[in-house]
């Protein structure tokens, strides 16, 4: 019997220094290692699922993802009192990569937090995250909390001095090629620059691995 596939949207938040956009607070995840034998928690960016069932927009996925990862927040109604916020988010990039992360066997009141008919709350599909992955940037205001247990630390990154094995190694979720492609976006002038649809990491990591950059062109969704 085939699988039904259900695509589910995020949202990431890439939250820099106010005074360089190319420094990034990255976050260490126990949910994943680095590849390169280092055993270590591996670097992330904040995100999470957009719930589009309660009629939730990309941005306010990603203000609330924010302050409940690193804002200290745990009520999300309550997200006026983080400890810190991201400052006037716009969208950077739309991820298109409909295979970046698959999570087969997940029912549908799992994926949409219950706002879907009973019959069919049960019925388990392969979950296709991140389809697509809204990547909203901004300058970080105020001090940033994280509670120890799904996020253990955090600290700023320049990612201009993160070469292709880092990128690729050090990162999970594929967050390493997204600050890649981030990374280029911003050397495009202000005045030419505009929110890219991006698609297929394995690409962006043949890029890094042959000439330690990004060919956005060859990225972009037209």
């Amino acid at each position: 019997m085939s699988t039904a596939h259900f695509a589910v949207p995020t949202a990431s938040v890439i939250g820099h220094r106010r005074d360089n956009p190319f420094e990034v607070a990255c976050f260490r995840s126990s949910k994943f290692e680095c590849t390169d034998r280092s055993g270590e928690p591996a670097f992330v960016i904040v995100g999470g699922k957009v719930e589009i069932g309660r009629g939730q927009t990309p941005l306010q996925c990603a203000n609330i993802e924010w302050a409940q990862e690193a804002g200290g927040v745990t009520d999300e109604p309550d997200i006026v009192h983080s400890t810190s916020t991201i400052l006037h988010p716009r969208l950077a990039l739309v991820v298109t990569d409909l295979v970046r992360d698959v999570r087969p066997g997940k029912t549908i009141a799992k994926i949409t937090d219950g706002h879907c008919p009973p019959e069919i709350a049960e019925v388990t599909v392969d979950a296709h995250y991140g389809a697509p992955d809204h990547v909203v940037f901004g300058a970080v205001s105020g001090d940033i909390t994280v509670d120890g247990r799904e996020l253990l630390s955090w600290e700023w990154l320049d990612i201009n001095a993160l070469d292709a094995d880092s990128l690729i190694n050090r990162f999970g979720a594929g967050h390493g090629m997204m600050l890649a492609a981030y990374r280029e976006w911003l050397r495009i002038p202000d005045a030419q620059r505009y929110p890219l649809a991006i698609g297929n990491f394995g690409q962006i990591a043949d890029m890094l691995r042959a000439n330690g950059t990004v060919d956005l062109t060859k990225l972009t969704a037209r």
